[in-house]
């Protein structure tokens, strides 16, 4: 019988799956009539990636036995060289159009939040400026790349794949948790998107079990480290964003940063 922590690896690797789900949140600033077309985006790009993912695992297990699909490396290729053939090409091709359009997708997504976070003043300023022609945070671009590529130095994905749903599903509960609290603490508040409050009380249950099960199932050393760099991000949060400490020097370091990458505060800023 599978253990809790087996049943969160299979979770982990369903969420990077599907991860690409909530990049559309991070940029609400340039969607337009964010209040239709986010809600229709998502309803319209979840069942129907659903549906693709399901349709091609019942393509695999059709054509592929069990012991086939537990052994091979790339269940994918192997499914394409029976089927396909000589074209069985088409599926490593279609693997890289997809990993070009996620790696598009993160960036583009994942560059947003650092920007907004250095416009609140959570992260350094260099964050929140653009460049002053293409209007691009070029700043969290290049930050979100070199903590990638370092992530891709041990080459091991499963591991990664489990950091990173540890890592995701800690801060999915917390967001959950300050949705449900600021729901009783704000009642009045505008809300343009709202949905039942049933929706984040089950996300918060799954996330939770995410969480603890693999830490009381079967405990692993970059579960330490995720907990441990986010206790650290507590720790420069108090000197650096609540008291508004600056490093000595920092000024000098953002104007040449600006010079060299051609970026500059933007107007809410």
């Amino acid at each position: 019988m599978p253990s809790i922590s087996d049943v969160a690896i299979a979770f982990y690797g369903g969420l990077w799956a599907y991860d690409g789900w909530n990049h559309l949140n991070f940029i609400n600033e340039e969607l337009v009539n964010p209040r239709r077309n986010l809600p229709l985006a998502i309803f319209i790009a979840l069942p129907l990636i659903t549906a693709c993912y399901i349709m091609m695992n019942v393509a695999y297990l059709t054509v592929l036995s069990p012991e086939q699909i537990i052994s091979s490396s790339a269940v994918a290729v192997d499914w394409a060289n029976v089927v396909l053939g000589p074209a069985s090409f088409l599926i490593p091709a279609s693997v890289i159009i997809s990993i070009f359009g996620t790696a598009l997708g993160t960036l583009f997504g994942e560059a947003r939040i650092s920007h907004v976070a250095g416009r609140e003043g959570h992260l350094l300023d260099l964050h929140s400026f653009v460049h002053v022609e293409r209007r691009t945070p070029i700043s969290p671009i290049l930050i979100n790349s070199c903590i990638a590529t370092l992530y891709t130095i041990p080459g091991d994905i499963s591991t990664l794949i489990s950091t990173f749903g540890f890592t995701s599903s800690i801060f999915t509960c917390l967001t959950m948790i300050s949705l449900l609290v600021m729901r009783y603490t704000k009642k009045d508040a505008h809300r343009p998107i709202k949905v039942p409050i049933i929706i984040p009380v089950i996300v918060l249950l799954v996330s939770a079990c995410l969480v603890v099960g693999p830490i009381i199932s079967d405990p692993q050393l970059q579960q330490l480290y995720v907990l441990i760099f986010i206790v650290a991000g507590i720790i420069f949060y108090i000197p650096f964003i609540y008291y508004k400490k600056v490093v000595p020097g920092m000024g000098t370091i953002t104007k040449f940063i600006q010079k060299v990458f051609y970026i500059a505060p933007t107007t809410s800023h």
